[in-house]
């Protein structure tokens, strides 16, 4: 009781400052995520790349000198799977082996309603950042096998620097490592991790309109 009784003292007045602050405390962020190579942290597939692109809301919770405590929720419009077939057919390959396989593209779009932001350095212009954020992706066929599912959870984490431009806009970078893969809710679970790099800009939402001199 008494631990908890702590921090929420310790807690109230950082999250009373944040709601006090000039800087509205909600952001509007566009992103795109392109993978680079596939992991094998717990997927077997191989050879598969993912495009998406977010537009994403961030509102801050907790606010203290050296760490801010972000929210995140986001929708994906669009999501694209480049994956080897086996050639002429529906059928999915593990891996890519010309000429027995070829690439096509899935396509899909959905959400990641939960998603944690921690950012450090709030009052430099660098702010070195760590995320993680779960969500699901609906594709146009099953996709990583033709027995698995169109349906698919994600998970994500991400390491990267944001940049603060003017007005309250920023621009992020950096690198995540995901996870993608249904869950067992289809004959097969065959999965895919994979390496990623992504880019936002954000803007303060609403925009609130610049003071007159």
């Amino acid at each position: 009781m008494y631990c908890c009784l702590g921090a929420f003292c310790w807690l109230w007045p950082a999250y009373a400052q944040s709601s006090r602050q000039r800087d509205n405390p909600s952001h509007l962020q566009f992103e795109g995520l392109g993978t680079l190579a596939n992991g094998d942290l717990q997927g077997v597939t191989r050879d598969r790349k993912l495009t998406d692109f977010e537009v994403a809301y961030r509102r801050t919770f907790m606010r203290r000198s050296a760490v801010v405590l972000d929210f995140k929720t986001a929708i994906v419009p669009l999501a694209i799977l480049r994956e080897p077939f086996l050639t002429g057919t529906d059928t999915q390959a593990l891996k890519n082996v010309p000429p027995a396989t070829e690439t096509r593209r899935s396509f899909g779009l959905g959400a990641k309603p939960a998603g944690l932001v921690v950012s450090f350095l709030p009052r430099h212009r660098w702010q070195p950042f760590v995320e993680f954020d779960g969500g699901l992706l609906y594709f146009n066929r099953n996709v990583m096998s033709a027995r698995a599912a169109q349906f698919n959870f994600t998970g994500e984490g991400r390491v990267g620097l944001r940049f603060s431009i003017h007005n309250g806009d920023d621009l992020s970078a950096g690198y995540g490592y995901l996870h993608m893969s249904n869950g067992y809710t289809a004959h097969e679970n065959p999965g895919m991790d994979a390496h990623a790099l992504f880019f936002s800009y954000s803007i303060p939402f609403p925009r609130r309109a610049s003071a007159k001199h």
